[in-house]
């Protein structure tokens, strides 16, 4: 599978895309990150260094608010199973967002076409992802 973008869903002043290219939206990651504080587990430099130590296909939820990126979801897609890019070299992972709103977008297409299984229990117990 090459590098791929996709729009997947779009409301009002939002849309939600999917990505297959880490590096393709990797600086506008790096500012999200900046402005939500994210710990490094959720930035780009690492997810892509996990994806080359561990293996899967990147799948990355991205929502975007008059074409500014707000949230991103990183995954890994495996055979039946889509997860987090975590293990026990990773103390955390999940979305950085930047509002509330962006986050529930991010639920909405996570759940709009699932897979067979989809583990998140990288998740730490207050991310409002799982609200």
């Amino acid at each position: 599978m090459g590098n791929q973008t996709e729009t997947i869903g779009t409301a009002a002043e939002q849309a939600v895309e999917r990505h297959t290219d880490i590096a393709e939206i990797a600086p506008e990651w790096d500012e999200l990150a900046d402005r939500a504080r994210a710990a490094p587990f959720l930035r780009p430099g690492w997810v892509a260094a996990w994806v080359d130590a561990f293996g899967g296909t990147p799948t990355l939820l991205a929502v975007r608010e008059r074409g500014e990126l707000k949230a991103v979801l990183p995954l890994v897609r495996g055979r039946a199973l889509v997860e987090l890019p975590a293990n026990g070299h990773t103390p955390l992972a999940g979305p950085v967002a930047d509002g509330a709103a962006a986050v529930a977008e991010l639920a909405r297409a996570l759940l709009a076409a699932p897979p067979a299984r989809t583990d998140l229990r990288a998740l730490a117990d207050h991310d409002p992802l799982l609200a």
